[in-house]
């Protein structure tokens, strides 16, 4: 469609194609496709700049360049604050993870965002403050947890050895829980 000339994509057409990219082609894929995406002029879309910090974050391209295209977003929305969130989380820079965290408006902040930082710290050896953020999450903002918070949790327990936290958290998820695979899993990291 669009070497051979036969139909002009727009600013749509991009976000679909960068989120279709397999992990094989990962940074050489969207380093080509932000470049096209210059050049035909779509790349000021904040749904294209979205899409395309998405891409080297969840491949972990070039950190800079996405915060670059992070920076560069007029119209920041809960999807590119997560993005760049959870960018940060997967090279491991934490402290900047946390930073951006904190910027996110409270009114727009909901539980994929609170689980990418939880997640983050979980993942990169901050159990403490996985809790503590999970804390935040349920008391100070009033959010529910899903499958993913209490995956998260359950492996901060676990990791420091917060046995009762850890039980109530698996009693809460037993109680509530909709996906049968995840208790038994993660309930193990808590108990060993």
């Amino acid at each position: 469609m669009i070497r051979n000339g036969s139909s002009k994509p727009n600013h749509f057409v991009f976000p679909v194609i960068l989120k279709s990219f397999p992990e094989i082609i990962k940074c050489y894929g969207i380093e080509m496709a932000h470049n096209h995406i210059e050049k035909m002029g779509f790349g000021k879309y904040p749904v294209v700049q979205t899409a395309l910090l998405d891409g080297y974050s969840r491949f972990s391209c070039d950190i800079r360049v996405a915060r670059q295209l992070f920076d560069e977003i007029s119209e920041r929305n809960i999807v590119s604050w997560t993005a760049m969130v959870s960018g940060y989380t997967r090279v491991g820079q934490m402290g900047d993870a946390i930073l951006l965290f904190e910027e996110v408006p409270r009114h727009i902040r909901d539980t994929p965002s609170w689980n990418s930082i939880i997640a983050g710290c979980t993942q990169n050896g901050l159990f403490s403050e996985a809790i503590s953020m999970l804390r935040r999450m349920i008391f100070e903002e009033g959010h529910k947890p899903n499958d993913v918070t209490f995956a998260c949790a359950l492996a901060a327990c676990g990791h420091t050895g917060m046995l009762q936290l850890g039980k109530c958290i698996h009693g809460l998820l037993e109680q509530h829980h909709r996906n049968p695979i995840i208790p038994p899993l993660r309930s193990t990291e808590v108990y060993r």
